[in-house]
Formats: structure tokens, C-alpha cells, sequence
């Protein structure tokens, strides 16, 4: 495999995008890299051993808040524990929950897409009715993996990213002011890129 680094990060208030690209010597290599990638995509369990050096946890959830150690499904959750980013009310954690996932062929243009989409969510182990992720319900993530003929990528992006201070523990929306500055401003970043760097490792 022939691989052609195209990384691209951009953040901007509200929004972060990430890309990595590599190009395989032939048709059936990148077919066999698509699959690898997109299973990884879906093995949310394990993306805490491809950003170990990160010391991010992830932890897949079903859609009763069941800890469950499986490919992902919609209506799953997952929590993020990300250093320095974390709530009281969410335990020490993020949640968000997992929307659409969709896969799309062409095989006229050599070409396959698979995506999820998440949102940030209320914390599916606790009975607080307030959202503890460090953004609002508009925000949303969507991770792709797609192949075009040789060529293939790994793509995260987050839009619509404000910080969420509307609950009710008053220092949560202190930390919450503090620590979602600093993901707009690219900490988080770091660990995305990183991720979608890794699912082709």
C-alpha cells in the first residue's frame, strides 16, 4: 500500500473537520482498507485502544444504558471521557447518541460510503433530566469512511458546536464555559484527527 498523506483539520467556532487519505496500490487493496476501516469505525470499544496514547475512553452503551461490548446500532449511546472535559452530572463523562448509519455504493464510480451521525445526550445512567454534554442538542458529529476507486478516507465532522450551560449544578456550567472554549479551539481536534488518522493503523 502506496499511502499518500492528506491530512485536514479546520476549526472554526462551531465547527471542526478532520480528514486523513491514503491510496492503495489497486482496486482490491482499498476495498480490503474500506472494510477494515469501517468495521473499526463501528467498533466504538475500541477507540480508546487506538488513542491510547490520549488516555481517551470510549464506552458503547445500548439504548437502555446497558454496557455493551458489540458493533454499534442506532439509538446506542456512547460516553467520552476525554481529559480535562467531563461533567458532575455526567459522571465524569460525555454522552452522545447514535443517530443515522448509512452506507451508499456506486459501483459505476468505484465508490462506497459508510457514516454515523451522533448527538450530544443526557447521560442514560443518571435521572437528571438536564443534557451534560459540553454542547447543545444541535450539535452534531459525523464520521465517515469512504472509498473512491484507490483512494480512501476517514472523515469527523462537528457542527453547530455551542457550549451547553443551561443545567442546573452551577459549577458544571463554569467547567462547561472553560472547557468547551477550549474544545472549539482545537483539544478535542487533536483527538479526532488522531482517530481518523488511527482506523487505517
Amino acid at each position: 500500500m502506496e499511502i499518500q498523506y492528506q491530512i485536514t483539520s479546520k476549526s472554526q467556532k462551531g465547527k471542526n473537520d478532520n480528514r486523513f487519505s491514503v491510496v492503495a496500490a489497486s482496486n482490491k487493496e482499498a476495498e480490503r482498507i474500506f472494510n477494515k476501516a469501517a468495521m473499526r469505525l463501528l467498533n466504538v470499544n475500541y477507540w480508546s485502544k487506538l488513542l491510547v496514547k490520549e488516555t481517551t475512553d470510549f464506552r458503547l452503551f445500548d439504548k437502555d444504558g446497558n454496557g455493551v461490548n458489540r458493533l454499534i446500532k442506532k439509538n446506542d449511546f456512547f460516553r467520552i471521557g476525554i481529559p480535562g472535559e467531563s461533567t458532575i452530572t455526567g459522571h465524569g463523562y460525555n454522552w452522545v447518541k447514535v443517530g443515522n448509519i448509512e452506507t451508499y455504493t456506486d459501483s459505476s464510480l468505484e465508490m462506497e460510503l459508510f457514516s454515523i451521525i451522533t448527538r450530544p445526550a443526557l447521560n442514560p445512567l443518571s435521572s437528571d433530566s438536564d443534557s451534560i454534554a459540553f454542547f447543545q442538542d444541535k450539535a452534531t458529529s459525523t464520521f465517515i469512511v469512504k472509498r473512491e476507486s484507490g483512494k480512501i478516507t476517514a472523515e469527523m465532522h462537528c457542527h453547530n458546536e455551542k457550549p451547553n450551560t443551561f443545567d442546573e449544578h452551577a459549577i458544571d456550567n463554569v467547567q462547561k464555559k472553560l472547557t468547551s472554549k477550549v474544545a472549539i479551539n482545537g483539544f478535542s481536534s487533536i483527538q479526532w484527527k488522531k482517530l481518523v488518522t488511527e482506523l487505517f493503523s
